[in-house]
This record gives C-alpha cells, structure tokens and sequence, in this order.
C-alpha cells in the first residue's frame, strides 16, 4: 500500500509538471503570440485610421503627421517582438510574410509621409489606393493567418492540458480506487490475523475452565495474539504439572494413610493386649494384697502368741500397712492410665520384693510359733536389719 501511495504521489507530481508546461506553453507562447498579433492587428488600424483621417481632413493632416511618427514605431515594434515568440519553423514560415509586408509597408509609409508633409493629397490618396491599401490588406490577412496558427496551438495546448488531466484524473482514481481495495484487503486480513488468534485463544481458555487439558495449544505468530496463545499454552502446560503432582501426592497420601491405618490397628491391638496385661497385675496385686492381709492376721496372731516376738512383729505390721499403702496406690495409677504401664511394672516388682519380704517374715513366724508351741527358743529376727 505504501508503494501504491508513493507511486499516486509521484504520478500527481508529474502530471502536475505536465500540466504546469503546457499552461506555461499556452501563457507564454501561445498567448503572448496572440497578444503580439493583436498588437499587430491594432497599430496597423491606427496607422490606417490616421492616414485616412489626415487625407479626409486637411486641417488636421499636420495633427497626424506629428503623431504618425509614434504609431509607426509602435506597429515596427509590435511586428519586432514577435520574433522572441516564435516556438518552430512552422510557426516562422507564418511570420517571415507578415515581417516581409511590415517592411513593405514602412517602405510606403516613407513615400506617404513626405507627400502628407508637402500638402500633396492627391498623390498621397494614390498612394494609399494602389499601393498601401493593398498592402495592408495582404498583411491583416497573413496576420490573421498567424494569429489562427497561435489560436490552433493554444487550443492544442489546452486539448493537451485537458488530455493530462483527463488521463491524471482517471489514473488517479484508479490508484485511488486500488489503494482503497487493497486497503480495504489489507484491513481484512489484518482483522482476520487478530480475531483468529483471538478466537483460538478464547477456545483455548473455554476448553481449559472445561478442565480439558487433553489437547496441545498450537501457538502461531509472534504477535500479542501468538504470545496469548503461547501464555494460554504454558498455564495449560503448568495446570497438567500441578495436576499430575496432586495425583501423585494424593496416590502417596492414600498409602500412607494404608499405612498409618495399619498402624494403628496394630497400636490399638497392642494397647488391647496391654490392657489385659495390666488387668491381669491388677488381678495379681489384688490377689496378693488378700495374700498379704491374710499375712498380717497371721503375723496379728503370732504377736498375740509370743511377746518376744512382740517388737519384730509390730515392725513387721507398720511395713505391711506401709505395703498395703503402695498397692493400692499402684493399683488407682494403673486403673487412671495406661501411660504409667512401665512403672506399674517396676513398682510391680517393688511389690513382689516387699510380698517376697513379707513371705519371708510369715514364714519365719510361723516356724517361730511352732517353735514355741513345742517350746523351743528361735534365734530373734530383725526385719530390714541384721
């Protein structure tokens, strides 16, 4: 288009320059000819004008014999200043007549003016009838001959000029006529390269919020419409990667949580089988707490049975009392939680040291008691002591 546009403005240039020419050719050839032929024409009818008057009229033959000096330079000039104009030999071959009558004519007009000063009408009137009149008839004939030929070139000028602008005017308005076709083209491809990748886009965003990222973003251009698309294609691309990434976290998820749901079926089978262990210790202090009560009526009684014994067996009661005091606070910590299982255990085997102790005091009494029955002495026995 730009190329359209330079070629309609280099065609107007010309053909203005051609139009230029031929005006300057009509106003300064042609039409300065016709002035000049004109001016021909007009002192030549002075001249005659003058003659006639002065020969009509005596009384003023000495008005125009002063003035004719002035019209007959003006009519030489006139024929002088067209000579400048002439364009080709064509236009010569009309001018070197009406030269050649001018000079006839002035050689005539030398014979009239001595007869005019002289007062000689008669002869002057002769003159003017055979001779000059003639004349000056021939010339205002080869004078118009010349003034047709510069009319005819004129009208060629301006048929010329008329030629130019027709053909200007016409080539003009089919540059134009082209320019705004191929705009008019241009403008649609233009509106089509925009709204085709626009639409391409806008199918490309409808189908990625329809969660389709199945199809590949074909990406064409450089343009802002290509980089949407490239744009469009790369958060496709991005929404696919973080979409596979949530797929493998969710699949990772789900096996941890197979896992840890095994896990804690495995903990809480675990818990379970503690908790009947510490059920069953809870059994086994209860059990050997009835043990120890049922030691301590015994040891009660022994007491009551030997006086020497008094002293070992009051302190045998106070660390009983003392053991039935940790029992049962053994048995409410392990009844309150499970967490305290280790030290159940360790206060367990406290328990069993202190039962075994006590065991150990029980026997030692009753072989005491028995010894006493039969009257026997046992050697005394100092619990926790030597």
């Amino acid at each position: 288009m730009i190329v359209l546009v330079f070629v309609l403005g280099v065609f107007a240039v010309l053909q203005m320059g051609k139009l230029r020419d031929a005006e300057k050719d009509v106003e300064l050839n042609w039409m300065a000819s016709i002035r000049q032929t004109a001016l021909m024409n007009t002192t030549i009818l002075r001249l005659r004008l003058e003659t006639q008057r002065g020969l009509a009229d005596p009384q003023s033959i000495q008005k125009t014999i002063e003035s004719f000096a002035g019209y007959r330079k003006a009519f030489t000039e006139a024929v002088a200043n067209y000579e400048p104009l002439i364009a080709d030999e064509k236009e010569r071959s009309f001018y070197i007549p009406v030269k050649n009558s001018a000079d006839a004519y002035a050689k005539q007009l030398d014979i009239l003016e001595p007869l005019m000063r002289q007062g000689d009408i008669a002869a002057a009137v002769s003159l003017v009838s055979t001779s000059i009149r003639p004349l000056t008839n021939t010339m205002e004939v080869q004078i118009k001959d010349l003034t047709n030929f510069n009319n005819e070139g004129a009208a060629r000028a301006g048929q010329t000029a008329t030629d130019l602008y027709e053909n200007g005017l016409w080539l003009v308005v089919g540059l134009i006529a082209g320019v705004v076709i191929l705009t008019v083209g241009l403008a649609l491809l233009l509106t089509k390269s925009i709204t085709s990748p626009i639409n391409d886009a806008l199918s490309v965003a409808e189908r990625i919020a329809a969660s389709d990222l199945s199809k590949e973003v074909l990406v064409s251009g450089t343009d802002e419409a290509g980089r949407l698309l490239k744009a469009l294609a790369q958060m496709q691309a991005n929404l696919r990667a973080t979409i596979m990434q949530i797929s493998d976290s969710s699949t990772q998820l789900a096996s941890a949580s197979e896992e840890m749901t095994a896990v804690t079926e495995e903990s809480s089978r675990g818990l379970v089988s503690q908790n009947d262990e510490v059920n069953q210790a809870a059994t086994a202090v209860t059990e050997m707490s009835a043990a120890v009560d049922e030691v301590a009526r015994n040891a009660e009684s022994a007491s009551e049975e030997s006086k020497r014994t008094q002293g070992y067996t009051e302190v045998g009661l106070a660390r009983v009392a003392q053991t039935l005091k940790s029992i049962q606070k053994l048995n409410g910590n392990v009844e309150n939680t499970s967490e305290q299982i280790q030290g159940l255990s360790d206060r367990a085997q406290s328990i069993t040291k202190v039962v075994e102790v006590i065991r150990a005091i029980a026997e030692q009494t009753n072989e005491r008691r028995n010894r006493s029955r039969t009257g026997g002495r046992a050697r005394p026995w100092i619990c926790g002591g030597g």
